[in-house]
This record gives C-alpha cells, sequence and structure tokens, in this order.
C-alpha cells in the first residue's frame, strides 16, 4: 500500500518521501503547494494509527491523514477522527488517485513556524548530505540542536 500511494503522488508531479521522521516515522510524506503531509498508513489498527498521526502535526506537518484498505466508518472513529482534526483516506488498489480522503483533515499549526523557519535557514546553506529535502528538513533540524548545545556550552 504504502509503495503504491508513493508511486501515484509521484506520478502527479508531487515531491515523496518514504519513511522520514516527523515526530516518529511516517510512512509517507509529500509536500503539494507550500503544505506538508504526513501519512500513516495501517491496514487495522485505527487508534494507533490516530495517536501516531496526531503527533506529525505537532512535529511540523501541516495535515495529517490516516490511510486503511476500505472499512465501515464507525461514530466513534468519526468522532475521533474530527475531535483531533486528523484526516481518513481509503486506499483503493483498482484506483487511480493516490487515496480517497473520507474525513478532510485540519491544518495542524502546532509547530509550523518552527519547521518553516528551519526550511528557510536550510535553503540558505548547502547541505552536506545528497538527500531528499524533507530528509534535509530533518538533518538541518537536528544540526540546529546540536549547534544550540555547542553555543551555550560555549564551544
Amino acid at each position: 500500500m504504502v509503495i503504491d500511494i508513493c508511486r501515484r503522488l509521484h506520478k502527479k508531479g508531487l515531491p515523496v518521501v518514504r519513511e522520514i521522521a516527523i515526530g516518529l516515522w511516517a510512512d509517507i510524506a509529500y509536500i503539494e503547494g507550500d503544505r506538508l503531509y504526513a501519512i500513516e498508513c495501517k491496514l487495522s489498527d485505527w487508534r494507533g494509527a490516530l495517536n501516531q498521526a496526531m503527533l506529525y502535526g505537532v512535529s511540523g506537518a501541516d495535515y495529517a491523514i490516516v490511510i486503511m484498505p476500505p472499512r465501515d466508518i464507525t461514530e466513534e472513529m468519526d468522532s475521533a477522527f474530527r475531535r483531533h482534526g486528523i484526516g481518513f483516506a481509503f486506499f483503493m488498489p483498482e484506483c487511480v488517485e493516490p487515496f480517497y480522503v473520507e474525513i478532510p483533515p485540519k491544518r495542524c499549526i502546532y509547530a509550523r513556524e518552527r519547521v518553516m523557519k528551519r526550511l528557510l535557514e536550510r535553503q540558505k546553506r548547502p547541505c552536506k548530505y545528497d538527500r531528499s529535502f524533507l530528509e534535509g528538513v530533518a538533518q538541518a533540524d537536528h544540526r540546529g540542536t546540536e549547534e544550540e548545545s555547542e553555543a551555550s556550552d560555549g564551544n
């Protein structure tokens, strides 16, 4: 499912990365316009997927979406996803679209400013790593923490 979704997003011309640290390890992250999406794919554990996806917004993703194979959406599921602003979508192998959104995500605003600042800083300095755009953001975030620690130690 993850690889098929990545391929479909890539065919749409969107920058996409599989298995990236955004709080926890997101199965997929992609950029559409100026928005960063983090996706958690699960076959059955919607509660675990919801909990993990909630951390993506806290860690800087604009939108978090849980994708599962088609299933009934219970009232409990609908309420939980809407309450936390996490999107819920279906992956259907026989269809062309990457996924079909059943519950639209709300924009996560918790860490956006911090991540955007680091993105802009990343653009100003060359990255010694030959990695994708999103992995570079994670590296810049890590380096910034090290630099702050060294500065406070007087090194």
